[in-house]
């Protein structure tokens, strides 16, 4: 695994983190935080602790953005583009024309 240093409240929280390459990080509110990396990986931090959320077959997303608490959207490869809806990737139908 690895390590990701979480500021908060003027203090530095060191967290474990899977073993996975991170390809982006977002934060949620003020507190928490959805990770996307390689091979499918996906997770939200809770309290502490990152726990996995369910992703979407073979998508392999490249960037995450929380715009505001409960809007959450990532993007990836091959035009994926999906909403975090509580703890699975809903994708997101864009228009083709």
């Amino acid at each position: 695994g690895g390590i990701i240093h979480h500021l908060t409240d003027n203090k530095t929280i060191v967290q474990n983190v899977p073993e996975v390459s991170v390809r982006a990080i977002a934060g949620v509110g003020t507190d928490g935080a959805v990770m996307v990396g390689e091979d499918g990986a996906n997770y939200v931090l809770t309290g502490q602790t990152w726990r996995p959320i369910k992703g979407l077959d073979k998508a392999l997303f490249r960037s995450v953005h929380a715009a505001r608490d409960g809007l959450i959207v990532a993007a990836g490869c091959k035009g994926v583009v999906a909403r975090l809806d509580g703890s699975a990737w809903k994708p997101i139908e864009l228009p083709t024309s």
